[in-house]
């Protein structure tokens, strides 16, 4: 009975605490007794080589293997007797006086068990049996350093070759921060673990211990995401006043031995960016499927712009982790808007908006963080230039247009877009700006730049004609592709704009818009040409209708 029970003690230290398949001890029959094992190395697993990188061990022995008339058995070290009759104390059970600790623990089922009612897998009375040990300071001075060796062709796993067999307690020395490795990880938990030991019987081998763990550090990651149409993007392209949907992905980490969990969701937009909490439209924060609650469990806080930079810092705190104890491993998202601003970035390298992870990385000292290395999706916005010319190709000033969304818009239908700036420059405006316009002028030269435009389709109207030119008005469409690159294309019918028709100025490139002085400067080529008889018998319809009217005038006068 006796090697029963201790076999069922054993089992749940190996299957839920050390992380190995089951150091089943108490195991002899009639016809076989248990040898004492030789092998003294160990093997490390992890999901990820990362968890390796960067990091060094020691370990102590708490118990050594015994056999005892053929039965396999532990006996707790002299000089831990103490130690781990506390610990065991601390996981709930009180060891009986004359008893060894460690022997009495694995042959009392539920002693050392994997009963803790946490969503973490590597909570229960083994766990808090290892932390316990993993803090106190006469173990703690008696741990040693050990060597991570590599095994040839698995970079996710390692062996270490320890002293002698037996039970050992392994500590991780120190997490590892993103300034050492490019993935940071945490230090591990502290792990307990048996050296190799299978017996035999006839032909049947009984593995009582396979001296094989999981490592038990995580590597903490964040993402950031633009939802574009519902699709996940690193880039977008968009106008100015235009909304941007990012997504922040993370999941719930490790908080298992942490008092208290610092995971901090640290987002950077650029100047040309603008986060958004306004009552009608809010982050959503999510672990899983459950919507969370701000102030209860997260909060929130919105920085000062930088003087220097213009950037804009926004947090997101989630340290109450392990008060709440949500499922380890599940999904964390933050969805919330960022509005292009005025101060947006045209083209270059655009408008980033990056995030990085502070999160705890040391479950034994709180005071212990870390920061991921950041990550930052893109937003991108555009700008075309035109210049107004006369037949020469002089630069005309006192020009103006408006512009409208959408392919040869009709100005008495369309509202126009509204700008800030002056001189020729004008940038889109978001709906807070202050002395926006409609009517855009150019400068002396007759330049326009207009900046703050998303991919689509825009149509540019003159409003205001130059003293001295006929009042004939251009009208055309602009494109912007998803690469920036704008075309223009001619809705006047006049001739007006022509395709490639440019002029280079400082290296940027003008679509030259023409200004002409009377009928006769219009090409008279194609559909131009058509359409200036048209033009032609507009006014001389307008001519004849005012001779007409003058006319019957004159005759009245004349019957009077």
């Amino acid at each position: 009975m006796k090697g029963s029970l201790l076999k069922k003690g054993f089992a749940a230290l190996a299957a839920f605490a050390v992380g190995i398949s089951g150091l089943a001890l108490g195991v002899t029959t009639a016809n076989a007794a248990a040898v004492m094992p030789t092998t003294k190395t160990i093997t490390l697993n992890a999901e990820d080589a990362a968890q390796f990188t960067g990091h060094t061990f020691k370990a102590v022995k708490i118990a050594a293997y015994s056999v005892d008339n053929g039965v396999a058995g532990v006996k707790t070290v002299d000089a831990y007797k103490s130690e781990v009759t506390a610990a065991l104390k601390d996981a709930g059970a009180t060891v009986p006086d004359g008893k060894d600790p460690l022997q009495w623990a694995l042959e009392t089922p539920g002693t050392l068990d994997q009963s803790g009612n946490s969503a973490s897998k590597y909570t229960g009375k083994t766990r808090l049996f290892a932390d316990y040990l993993a803090k106190d300071p006469t173990v703690v001075a008696g741990l040693e350093a050990v060597t991570l060796q590599d095994v040839q062709g698995n970079d996710k796993q390692k062996t270490i070759t320890l002293p002698d067999v037996g039970l050992y307690l392994i500590v991780d020395d120190a997490a590892v921060d993103s300034t050492t490795t490019v993935k940071g990880s945490t230090r591990s938990l502290a792990i307990v673990v048996g050296t190799p030991w299978t017996t035999t019987e006839d032909t049947t081998q009984t593995v009582l211990s396979d001296g094989v763990v999981d490592m038990k550090n995580t590597l903490p990651t964040i993402g950031k995401v633009i939802v574009k149409d519902g699709q996940e993007t690193d880039t977008d392209k968009v106008s100015v006043g235009d909304k941007v949907p990012y997504r922040l992905k993370g999941n719930v980490p490790n908080y298992t031995g942490y008092t208290t969990y610092t995971y901090k969701m640290i987002d950077t937009l650029s100047k040309g960016l603008t986060f958004i909490n306004e009552t009608d439209d809010k982050p959503v924060v999510k672990i899983g499927t459950k919507i969370l609650t701000e102030n209860k469990d997260y909060t929130v806080t919105v920085k000062d712009r930088d003087a220097a930079t213009g950037k804009q810092v926004v947090e997101i705190d989630f340290t109450d982790f392990v008060n709440t104890k949500p499922t380890i491993g599940d999904s964390i998202t933050v969805e919330y808007h960022a509005l292009l601003n005025d101060d947006a970035v045209i083209r270059n390298n655009g408008n980033p908006n990056d995030v990085k992870l502070e999160y705890s990385n040391n479950p034994y000292d709180d005071s212990k963080h870390d920061t991921t290395p950041p990550y930052d999706p893109v937003v991108y916005t555009y700008d075309f230039n035109f210049k107004k010319v006369d037949k020469e190709g002089n630069g005309i000033n006192n020009a103006s247009f408006k512009v409208y969304e959408g392919a040869n818009a009709d100005p008495n239908k369309a509202t126009a877009l509204k700008f800030t700036g002056s001189n020729g420059v004008w940038t889109k405006a978001t709906a807070s700006a202050a002395n926006i316009k409609e009517e855009l002028a150019s400068d002396a030269s007759g330049y326009f730049t207009l900046k703050g435009f998303g991919p689509g389709k825009y149509t540019v109207y003159e409003y205001g004609i130059p003293t001295g030119y006929a009042q004939v008005r251009a009208k055309f469409t602009v494109t912007i592709d998803e690469n920036g690159d704008a075309s223009f294309a001619d809705n006047s019918g006049l001739g007006l704009v022509k395709a490639n028709d440019t002029v280079k100025d400082n290296g940027v490139t003008y679509q030259k818009v023409l200004n002409v002085k009377n009928l006769t400067e219009l090409p008279l080529t194609g559909a131009a040409g058509t359409a200036l008889f048209t033009v032609i018998a507009v006014l001389l319809a307008g001519a004849a209708a005012t001779v007409f009217a003058k006319s019957r005038r004159t005759s009245k006068a004349l019957q009077a």
